[in-house]
């Protein structure tokens, strides 16, 4: 069976990610049309009373001229991997460039991490306005999205304030089985669209507890939307499989691929309304 572009590039990504952490340049801008993985200022960003250069990989979509959107990726407690490459490539092939952060490899984090690791909102403060400097990429269409952990974080910047992200407010979020149970809806909640993706066989992250997060944003007018997939795991569109240790609790691994493509669906229409893209009808 061929490969399609994004496992292709996955498996490309994966050989060479560590390399490229290892010796990213710190750049203060953008602005000269860089891609790649560099180091970028976050002045808000610290690891036990340090402050860190976070690191980011940006990828630019192929044969898309003027400016694209941009979707910031966040790993979860496993570190980055297939999920980060995979999700980079299908964004990429609908138009969406991508900046992969990796919040670990800049605090000396070495992963797996348990529940004690970061949930590092600053990272992405520092970077809305970093990747803005770009001349290709569109400051008025920016997204987070996050897996797991990843996931928590990227439901934590709901209420990002305009100051520490230079005035940038991000169009879209999506997580994939993050921790509902943390979080609260309230009126400081953003009002651009958010997409939480998680499934029934989640006994990690509670799919009760996202459901329960959309009926409160219902209430307040918020516009969320809540994806429970029948009989998907924590994991689900990743390419690990077993049992896992989290917290002193074991938790289940089972990858399908008709799971991940029912949550590209659905992300892939969360893209089209939150940056107006081309084709959305495709």
């Amino acid at each position: 069976m061929k490969m399609s572009n994004h496992r292709l590039l996955a498996a490309s990504l994966i050989a060479v990610a560590l390399t490229l952490g290892a010796c990213a340049e710190r750049r203060a801008s953008l602005s000269d049309g860089a891609t790649g993985t560099f180091k970028y200022p976050s002045p808000t960003s610290y690891w036990r009373g340090d402050q860190v250069d976070p690191i980011g990989t940006l990828t630019m979509p192929e044969g898309v001229e003027g400016k694209v959107p941009v979707m910031l990726i966040l790993h979860g407690s496993g570190g980055q991997g297939y999920r980060d490459w995979t999700w980079s490539a299908f964004l990429n092939e609908l138009g969406v460039a991508t900046f992969r952060i990796n919040y670990y490899q800049p605090r000396g984090l070495v992963p797996p991490i348990g529940p004690g690791g970061p949930t590092p909102i600053q990272d992405v403060q520092g970077a809305l306005p970093f990747l803005a400097t770009h001349p290709q990429i569109d400051a008025e269409r920016m997204g987070i999205m996050g897996f797991s952990r990843g996931g928590s974080v990227t439901l934590g910047t709901m209420r990002l304030r305009p100051y520490p992200t230079g005035d940038i407010t991000p169009k879209l979020y999506v997580g994939l089985y993050p921790g509902c149970m943390r979080v609260n809806v309230d009126r400081q909640t953003t009002d651009e669209k958010v997409l939480i993706i998680v499934g029934t066989s989640d006994t990690l992250s509670y799919p009760e507890a996202c459901v329960d997060l959309g009926q409160q944003a219902e209430k307040l007018g918020k516009n969320f939307e809540i994806v429970v997939i029948d009989g998907a795991t924590h994991g689900f569109d990743g390419n690990k499989r077993g049992a896992v240790r989290f917290g002193g609790a074991t938790y289940h691994l089972k990858p399908d691929q008709a799971h991940t493509e029912i949550a590209r669906e659905a992300v892939k229409r969360a893209a089209y309304e939150a940056f107006g893209l081309a084709h959305a009808s495709d």
